[in-house]
């Protein structure tokens, strides 16, 4: 049997699309925003798509083709990612175990409130209304204290 005429753009695109969850997941710190998971996405089946398009069968590149390409990987990436990674944990543990690499800001500030400075040897909680309140107050522009 023939192999390489069940290998149209469209099949081809649809295993990429497949994948593309996968390579998202390598490619975003954990905690990354959803944004930038969407990007990456986007990008990745665009960027497979075209260069599908470019090796596939006819001399130029034709925008059809390129965009019937990148719906069938984006939409099979989309469809990858809610219907198996996310269900079984595929994704989510890609991504924990390439978590500190990527793209992407990865959020490990604790909460103020929960936060202890220490300040000549003592340790003090600050509460995050009072920061607030010390925030609003005039700042002393004089240098001096505030004497005049």
């Amino acid at each position: 049997m023939d192999f390489t005429a069940a290998l149209t753009p469209t099949t081809v695109a649809a295993l990429i699309g497949a994948l593309v969850p996968i390579l998202v997941s390598l490619l975003a710190k954990s905690g990354a925003p959803d944004g930038v998971r969407v990007a990456l996405n986007l990008a990745i089946t665009a960027l497979a798509s075209a260069a599908l398009t470019i090796v596939g069968p006819g001399d130029t590149f034709a925008l059809n083709a390129f965009v019937g390409s990148w719906l069938t990987a984006f939409v099979t990436s989309i469809s990858a990612y809610y219907g198996a990674y996310k269900p079984t944990g595929v994704a989510e543990a890609v991504n924990t175990a390439t978590g500190s690499f990527g793209f992407g800001v990865k959020d490990d500030s604790e909460p103020l409130d929960d936060v202890v400075f220490a300040e000549s040897g003592e340790e003090e909680s600050y509460n995050p209304d009072d920061l607030i309140e010390k925030a609003e107050q005039p700042a002393d522009l004089t240098g001096n204290g505030g004497v005049a």
